[in-house]
């Protein structure tokens, strides 16, 4: 994998064997990838959903030097797999993002819950959850500037693979807000 500058024509590679599993952003492996807001680095987050991701769950990569660095471990050395999503690498310095744990021989895809969290930007140093709510049926997520709220898609059902019920999550405790009863591929307007 490797990051392409267009104004100098150049591309930085990664600089680690984790390449290959960083590049699977956005694959049935439910890889997440999320730019900081200058550019010069990004986070990836991939659950360690079977024994290919044995390693890490999540990493962070310079976008200048293309150094990565391991930031959490996929599992606790216990047989619980840990899965980071929807990551999102706020002004304040933290990171915001949705996190659950599993385990490895329960017969489980996927983390039976899902919380938002708060921790520092390693991902698990003061790892807070924020509001105590499931958002396992969650799809899609996209994140206030300020991460003073997020607006999450959430399916009806497990086996619904995209879009669903869009509504506002304040993290300062208000009650949510439904937006629309169906959206995906939520963005921010010009």
């Amino acid at each position: 994998m490797a990051i392409y500058y267009p104004a100098s024509n150049s591309f930085v590679r990664l600089a680690c064997a984790e390449d290959v599993y960083i590049c699977d952003g956005g694959s049935w492996f439910y890889s997440d990838i999320e730019w900081s807001a200058d550019s010069s680095s990004f986070y990836a987050a991939v659950p360690a959903a079977t024994s290919i991701y044995a390693g890490d769950s999540l990493w962070r990569v310079d976008a200048t030097t293309g150094v990565v660095t391991a930031l959490a471990p996929a599992g606790t050395g216990d047989g619980t797999v840990d899965v980071p999503k929807e990551l999102y690498h706020a002004s304040d310095g933290q990171l915001y993002f949705f996190f659950g744990e599993y385990d490895i021989n329960s017969g489980l895809f996927d983390a039976p819950e899902l919380h938002l969290v708060r921790s520092a930007p390693d991902g698990v140093t003061d790892r807070t959850v924020l509001r105590d709510e499931n958002f396992v049926l969650m799809k899609e997520a996209l994140w206030a500037p300020d991460a003073n709220f997020v607006i999450v898609a959430s399916a009806p059902a497990q086996d619904v693979p995209n879009g669903g019920q869009a509504e506002i999550v304040y993290l300062d405790g208000r009650p949510n807000v439904v937006l629309a009863t169906f959206a995906q591929q939520l963005k921010w307007g010009p």
